[in-house]
Parts: C-alpha cells; structure tokens; sequence
C-alpha cells in the first residue's frame, strides 16, 4: 500500500482535533491550566518564531490567551500606574510588594499577566524614595529589613540614578530655599 501526503494531513488534522479537546477547559479545567503552564515554559512570549506548525501555533496562543482573563482578576488593575501615598502609616506597602533583587511584583501564579505587571518597577521604587520620610516604606516595599547588610544592585541603581537626578534638580533651581526639600531626600538616601 502506497503513502500519499493526504494520509499525511489526515493525521495531521486528526491530531489537531484531539489536541484542541483536550485543551478545551469546558472539558478539565485543571488539566487545561496544567498545559497551560507548560506551553507557555516552552513557548516564551515576544518570539515570532515558534516549533510548532502555524495551525497548532495560533492554537496554542488562543488558548493562552484565554487565560488573560483569570490573570487579570488575580491582580489589581492597574497596579503599575498606580503609587502609594507615602508617609508614616505604610499599611497599604503589601499591595505594592516588590521582588527585591528585581523590583518586579511578585506574580506566583504562571497565569499570562499584562506585560506591565511583569516588568520591573523601578519608576515605582524611585517615586517612593524621593519623598520624605519614605525609608520604612521603601524597606517594606522590598521587604528586606532596615538592619539587615546586604548589597542588592536593583536598589543601588536605583540610587544612583536619584543621587544624579538630584544634582542635576540643585543646578536648575538657584535659591537656596528650592534645594532644601532636595537636599533633605538626598539625606535620607544616604541614610538608606
């Protein structure tokens, strides 16, 4: 018996039926979430290129896509344009938790979350410590405690960069009265 290449696409749609009722999460969504999961470890956003044929990829991205959803209603709407009022009651500092090595918000579960919600935040973080008094939340905002020495280049940049935004603000202004308010948040970073 000769093979043709219709036997070929045969197969080939067959396996793409079976593929997409399985991932159909009206069937299991538990077993839909799983694969979920694994699609996206070998599947990584942003890349054009992708291993798998152009009918299982766009299959693939729809069904990902149909995750956005539950990602957004586990995390709060726009968190990312969002600050915190800075002061000496930092009770709210937990919704803006911060990984401390990278300054991203820590998303546990591997839900396709927006990519603002996965980027680091370090505009967040440098609002936070050009304010007064913001040393208790910038550490509750990282989550690392005020005794503890231990360099993290994340927050060091971060430094850096207002140290040298700082300087260039004290040159615009010329009185002396502007560049107290300045001249007060470099002290408290200094203090960090």
């Amino acid at each position: 018996m000769s093979h043709t290449p219709l036997q070929d696409i045969e197969k080939v749609f067959k396996f793409y039926t079976l593929v997409a009722l399985i991932m159909n999460p009206d069937n299991n969504l538990q077993l839909s979430y799983f694969i979920q999961n694994e699609i996206k470890q070998t599947l990584p956003w942003g890349k054009p290129e992708s291993p798998y044929p152009p009918c299982f990829s766009s299959l693939l991205l729809k069904f990902i896509d149909s995750f956005r959803p539950t990602a957004q209603l586990v995390s709060i709407t726009g968190r990312d344009m969002l600050y915190p009022i800075v002061g000496y009651s930092n009770y709210a500092s937990i919704l803006w938790r911060l990984h401390y090595a990278k300054l991203k918000f820590h998303q546990t579960a591997p839900l396709p979350f927006d990519r603002a919600q996965v980027q680091p935040q370090t505009e967040l973080f440098c609002y936070v410590i050009k304010q007064l008094n913001s040393r208790d939340l910038a550490f509750s905002l990282v989550g690392i405690a005020r005794n503890v020495k231990q360099r993290i280049t994340a927050i060091e940049e971060s430094l850096a960069d207002l140290l040298i935004w700082n300087i260039f603000e004290t040159n615009k202004i010329q009185e002396f009265e502007g560049q107290l308010h300045l001249w007060t948040v470099t002290a408290h970073i200094v203090l960090v």
